[in-house]
């Protein structure tokens, strides 16, 4: 049977589950307890996952060997540098981006951001990663 590691033990899935399933099944919560959406809206499934902080493992489907990570279970936050570290003194650059606006559009697609370009409104397109 498949299987994905958590905390360094092997939990086995079914195919087509998602992260957070095979971990229910495995009896390994992500945070310890707490109510669950399965839909992706809440915080209550968050872990590392192959190395990426903070992933709501409901979205995610198991694949065999990932890696999966309770580290906030423990009393520590996962990692908020991509290199382990959140001592960001340590690093030769940090980018700070600091805007203020009135309006902001998560995920309005091409349409939307036509839309308000015709109505002349100033417009700063911020990537996100």
């Amino acid at each position: 049977m498949k299987s994905v590691i958590v905390d360094g033990q092997p939990i086995p899935f079914e195919e087509g589950d998602r992260v957070l399933v095979a971990m229910l099944r495995g009896q390994r919560h992500p945070t310890g307890g707490g109510c669950l959406c399965l839909g992706g809206d809440c915080p209550h499934c968050l872990a590392t996952v192959d190395g990426v902080s903070y992933v709501r493992t409901c979205q995610v489907s198991a694949c065999p060997g990932m890696v999966i990570e309770r580290e906030h279970l423990y009393g520590r936050l996962p990692p908020l540098l991509r290199d382990g570290s959140d001592d960001v003194s340590q690093q030769d650059e940090v980018a700070v981006c600091n805007l203020h606006c009135d309006i902001v559009v998560i995920g309005g697609g091409a349409l939307l951001l036509l839309g308000l370009i015709d109505r002349h409104l100033l417009l700063h397109i911020i990537e996100i990663y």
